[in-house]
């Protein structure tokens, strides 16, 4: 399966041109925009069109969030390997065939013309007929918005909320788009971000707050790129830090796939709830590129906390339920 990316409800549409006759395209459906929802228009150096200001790709990323409209195959499979893991819609006003496989992480299809709809349905749930531009602009906003957010702040007179933690802008964005996710699911919670905030950000609508870690530095120099975040020196401190009475601390790069409404109320009657991973510790342990070899110290604590048995499975702390009280 494919893991699509999440798209924040209220972003702005952003396109991309690398033909003339991608830019007359989507110039008119760019311009039925209201100015709100517009977002930048890209194009290839090869578009010599004009009517509308737009930005030339020159560099080998195309940075932000923001579903990316496209109106060819061409043009997908040039944006799609710069477009920084964005949602892709292509809009279609004539029917093709094309079913290549970059067609497959497209998120939205949205097509003016009754073969188009009906092909691309075969493959996808995510299609839309439309047969003027404010139609095309209507169905476009509709799939973006997603289901009506309800946000919810607190259970059985309990506060709730999740924990994130973010060093640098990639985690940062990452988390944003962990929340996207979970609204376009129809849910919104509050958010504690821990970290160091070197930068500033109004990410969540108003519902979170940051918290600036004060202790150890959670990095070590000393390990190999990829592993030199330790985040198990501030884990233990996540009870003491958080706000809320109920709460989900979640890794960055994580996506909702469905609601978690049910976990939270399972705090009700369980101080903690946290998940398994699918392998046993041995497994993990031999799993290529894993990095145990340098954790051998945790690795053997781990084994001896369970008995010395390592056909258990192993415990994923990226996903943790837990009530805060007197016990943490």
């Amino acid at each position: 399966m494919i893991l699509l990316p999440p798209i924040d409800p209220d972003a702005r549409i952003d396109f991309y041109a690398g033909s003339d006759e991608s830019f007359r395209q989507l110039k008119s459906l760019y311009e039925s925009l209201t100015v709100e929802r517009r977002g930048k228009f890209y194009a290839s150096p090869s578009v010599v069109e004009d009517g509308i200001s737009f930005q030339r790709i020159t560099g080998d990323k195309v940075t932000g969030t923001n579903p990316l409209v496209v109106a060819a195959y061409r043009d997908l499979h040039s944006i799609f390997y710069i477009a920084d893991d964005r949602p892709l819609i292509m809009y279609e006003r004539e029917y093709t065939r094309e079913t290549r496989g970059l067609i497959n992480a497209v998120s939205f299809f949205l097509c003016g013309d009754n073969r188009a709809y009906d092909f691309r349905r075969i493959s996808s749930k995510n299609v839309a007929l439309f047969n003027t531009n404010q139609a095309a602009v209507s169905k476009l906003l509709e799939y973006v918005k997603g289901k009506d957010v309800e946000t919810i702040t607190e259970i059985n007179g309990h506060s709730v909320g999740l924990i994130y933690m973010s060093w640098g802008d990639k985690s940062f964005d990452a988390i944003k788009r962990s929340i996207a996710s979970l609204r376009r699911l129809g849910y919104s919670y509050n958010v504690a971000v821990i970290g160091d905030f070197e930068y500033t950000a109004n990410w969540t609508s108003g519902h979170g707050c940051n918290i600036r870690w004060l202790g150890e530095s959670p990095f070590d120099n000393t390990k190999k790129r990829n592993f030199q975040f330790r985040a198990g020196r501030i884990k233990p401190h996540l009870a003491k830090l958080s706000p809320f009475d109920l709460n989900l601390y979640i890794d960055a790069d994580t996506q909702f796939m469905q609601p978690i409404h049910s976990a939270f109320e399972m705090l009700a009657d369980y101080d903690l709830c946290v998940t398994e991973e699918k392998l046993a510790l041995r497994d993990l342990y031999n799993k290529k590129l894993a990095g145990w070899e340098l954790n051998l110290i945790e690795r053997d604590t781990t084994i001896v906390e369970l008995g010395g048995d390592d056909t258990q499975k192993f415990i994923n702390s990226g996903v943790m339920f837990f009530r805060r009280n007197k016990k943490h």
